[in-house]
């Protein structure tokens, strides 16, 4: 059996680089079979009151993510499994959409946090989480975000330019996505589910290894100074400390140590139909960008 670090999983604490993840390495990073995963998180929600008590907003919110955290765990543990029962695609269909709103709620409660900064503060019905369109560009965008959120480039700028950061024109899909299939299962239809076929690489020495691609990372690059650290079972450890980038496409890594294998894996996963990535895969990337934005955010804003 061989044991699959991916930075790591769905119970980490969110800072830690997991699936979907471009990483890169500029020190020593040791991948073996005893790493202690994460079991839980801490979010940084604010405000608080002049008393110091913690808001009904603020519990609020910190309620929807300890539940939606937990409630998305157990759903890629199911969704994981090498077989799925048909009788049960219906029932997870409708988990589908219940996670995806929860996530969403919990970025629409953080507007609402990020809209007590502004000045002139807009009327709470127009508040909602900043989503660029697809024909938005960063100048474009950046208008509106000051027009719905103002004078709050003046105010806490690192939210600003953080709301400007993930968005889809600089790159970051799972916000447009979150949006697209929230939209999608709320108002016209579940989402229809298909199985598939999905290939990764594992980069492994003996029982220990990184996993990119489907379920893992997007790529890993190791830049000067950067040593990818594999310690087997009985403590043997060989590193790979080449520059070089590692991906889904990666067949073999020249100059490498020899021990270091490339194993390709082929998964069957369910898919929503034309979508490249896993069902899995798709809300384990929202999942943790949610609650990476919503810490960032609330961080800025305390």
């Amino acid at each position: 059996m061989v044991t699959v670090i991916m930075f790591l999983n769905w119970h980490d604490n969110m800072h830690i680089p997991t699936v979907g993840d471009h990483v890169r390495i500029k020190h020593v990073v040791i991948v073996n079979t005893t790493t202690v995963r994460a079991e839980s998180f801490q979010v940084a929600v604010p405000p608080r009151t002049p008393t110091g008590i913690l808001s009904e907003h603020a519990r609020a919110l910190g309620a929807l993510l300890t539940s939606t955290h937990a409630n998305t765990a157990r759903f890629l543990d199911r969704y994981l499994r090498p077989n799925i029962d048909p009788a049960e695609l219906d029932g997870l269909r409708v988990d589908l959409k219940n996670l995806l709103e929860n996530h969403r709620s919990a970025l629409e409660y953080t507007a609402h946090h990020i809209a007590d900064r502004c000045a002139p503060k807009l009327p709470s019905t127009k508040v909602q989480f900043p989503i660029a369109k697809s024909s938005d560009t960063a100048t474009t965008f950046a208008l509106k975000l000051d027009q719905w959120f103002p004078c709050l480039g003046t105010s806490v700028p690192k939210v600003r330019d953080d709301l400007l950061s993930i968005q889809e024109f600089n790159g970051e899909l799972w916000l447009r996505q979150l949006a697209d299939l929230t939209n999608f299962n709320k108002h016209r239809s579940l989402s229809v589910q298909e199985p598939g076929s999905f290939h990764s690489v594992v980069v492994r020495f003996g029982s220990a290894g990184v996993r990119l691609g489907e379920l893992g990372l997007r790529s890993l690059s190791l830049e000067a100074g950067g040593v990818l650290r594999f310690v087997n079972t009985v403590g043997q450890q060989v590193d790979l400390d080449l520059p070089c980038v590692l991906d889904a496409n990666t067949t073999s890594i020249p100059g490498a140590d020899p021990r270091i294998e490339v194993v390709p894996e082929e998964r069957k996963l369910y898919r929503i139909p034309g979508s490249k990535e896993s069902i899995a895969g798709t809300v384990w990337s929202i999942d943790k960008n949610v609650f990476r934005a919503v810490d960032r955010i609330c961080s800025y804003l305390s």
